[in-house]
């Protein structure tokens, strides 16, 4: 999976295999490689331009070996191929005995906590797909996964097969021994939590070390995020607060759209834009609705509130016993829907709070400013941090609040 750029084919093709599928998702960057001659032409090379993930889910197989050479998995898009799903792909794909490998940056002579963590999860989440996880230390740490034994010695295994070999003869033994193995092995927690689609916890070490970097940490940021909008709130209307509310949910439901999006299906930014207008196409047609709606506003105020509340539960419990399994077509009907009970709101909570006020300002500002707290906690935060599922519970606890202050305002008569 990607990385046949470099030396990985030919390394591979020292072992004599009778086929090898070279998977990668850009078509035009195999063309350019194949006319500069960086892929060697081989009969046994088949050249595949396809999403890895969805490549290993849909192949046929089965391998004797899979060599994920990507990068660390330091973003969503990355991060999809380090998960106990995505492990549990690629096992069912391998034959008997078959190998899986992957490797991630690190610090050779000191793991930092963090480095320790990255480490242990991703043993762990490895571990629930395969009976035998080994890391071998070197530049990178390199992971092994197998049913079968697995052999630290690997010059000896390539010398019996007579393989010609730079690295691993000449600098192998400084970096691997048995000592430095079991050091790595020792630095690890079986009690760690393994790296899940929907639960990203690679992704939380990842914005660790970020805000690490920086000389502070992500309980700052939540801090000072948390602080303004609580000053922001003690200063609005009560109606405000429900358009508040609503834009806050209304865009931390677009970003659970696209992180879900990406990890089943890869390609966010082919599809991006199409689910970003379905989102603003429901706006118009539910402000439309609510503006001719002129009695009994509070009702279909709260009817909207609950509507969203239930758009909410339906997709927790589609994460929860669907896996997030759907037609790509149905990302873009849950988006249209919710914003148009967003659109539909905007002109209920105006005409609760009454010309007079001139409501049209505050009304846009709480939207606006609900949507990039919204923004911010649930993509930057809430899922990287703590996963998916805490984060629609999150956008659910807000939804509610505002669903009570729609029942408590409905003592209040209205003009």
């Amino acid at each position: 999976l990607s990385g046949g750029l470099g030396e990985t084919l030919q390394e591979v093709s020292k072992h004599g295999p009778s086929r090898i599928d070279y998977v990668e998702l850009d078509p035009n960057l195999t063309g350019v490689a194949k006319h500069l001659g960086l892929i060697p032409e081989s009969d046994s090379l088949s050249v595949m331009n396809a999403d890895g993930r969805a490549y290993v889910k849909h192949s046929a197989g089965p391998y004797d070996a899979m060599v994920i050479d990507l990068p660390d998995p330091d973003t969503f898009q990355l991060n999809r191929f380090y998960t106990r799903e995505f492990f549990g792909m690629a096992k069912a794909r391998l034959s008997e005995g078959g190998v899986l490998s992957f490797s991630v940056a690190y610090s050779p002579n000191y793991l930092s906590p963090l480095q320790k963590q990255k480490l242990s999860i991703l043993h762990e989440t490895a571990k629930e797909a395969f009976e035998n996880v080994m890391i071998l230390p070197g530049e990178r740490a390199h992971f092994l996964c197998r049913d079968g034994d697995l052999v630290w010695d690997i010059p000896a295994r390539l010398i019996a097969k007579s393989i010609p070999t730079r690295y691993v003869e000449g600098f192998y033994y400084g970096n691997v021994t048995p000592e430095r193995v079991e050091r790595i092995m020792g630095h690890l927690d079986p009690e760690a939590e393994a790296n899940r689609d929907f639960e990203p916890r690679i992704m939380r070490i990842v914005l660790q070390e970020w805000f690490m970097q920086h000389g502070t940490s992500p309980n700052v940021f939540l801090a000072v995020l948390c602080g303004l909008t609580v000053f922001y709130l003690l200063f609005i209307r009560k109606e405000e607060y429900v358009l508040f509310s609503t834009g806050l949910v209304t865009m931390g439901v677009q970003m659970l759209i696209l992180f879900t999006f990406q990890v089943l299906y890869g390609y966010i930014y082919l599809k991006v834009g199409a689910i970003v207008t379905a989102f603003l196409m429901g706006l118009l047609p539910g402000a439309i609705l609510g503006s001719v709606r002129k009695h009994r506003v509070l009702d279909h105020l709260l009817f909207a509130e609950a509507a969203m509340v239930g758009l909410l539960l339906v997709f927790y419990a589609w994460i929860v016993f669907f896996e997030g399994r759907a037609h790509p077509a149905a990302f873009l009907a849950y988006g249209f829907g919710f914003s148009f009970f967003c659109g539909y709101q905007f002109p209920l909570a105006a005409a609760v709070i009454g010309e007079e006020e001139s409501p049209a300002a505050g009304c846009l500002a709480a939207d606006l400013a609900g949507a990039a707290v919204g923004t911010v906690m649930t993509g930057t935060l809430l899922i990287p941090l703590f996963g998916i599922r805490t984060a629609i519970i999150f956008l659910i606890l807000i939804k509610i609040s505002s669903n009570m202050l729609v029942l408590f305002t409905k003592g209040r008569s209205i003009p």
